[in-house]
């Protein structure tokens, strides 16, 4: 008797072991799936950067060869930065009428 209870305690234990070393399989399995998606993963974004990276350097290069083309305007803009503003019109057209008023007086 005690050799049956003793043989069906092992038995159970053997399937229930079986058992969560199929499980254990099956997690292990799941987790191999998802470490090879997550370097599938990383190796695309990796490949993205790389060509971003390529993309910038040709942009930049781009930019230097149109640059003299570019700094013209500045040029011609900083020139104009040191006319009059409007703000000095004022005074200078009273004196336009002054000078005009001193004609009219004179005749």
């Amino acid at each position: 008797m005690v050799n049956r209870e003793v043989r069906e305690f092992v038995n159970r234990e053997v399937r229930e072991f079986a058992w969560s070393g199929k499980k254990a399989e099956g997690r292990l399995k799941q987790l191999e799936e998802e470490r090879l998606q997550l370097d599938r993963e990383l190796n695309a974004a990796r490949d993205k950067i790389t060509i971003s990276e390529r993309s910038k350097e040709v942009l930049e290069a781009r930019l230097r060869v149109m640059e003299p083309q570019v700094r013209e305007p500045d040029r011609v803009r900083r020139a104009l930065s040191f006319m009059p503003s409007t703000k000095e019109r004022p005074a200078s057209l009273q004196t336009r009428y002054n000078s005009l008023r001193r004609t009219s007086d004179d005749k």
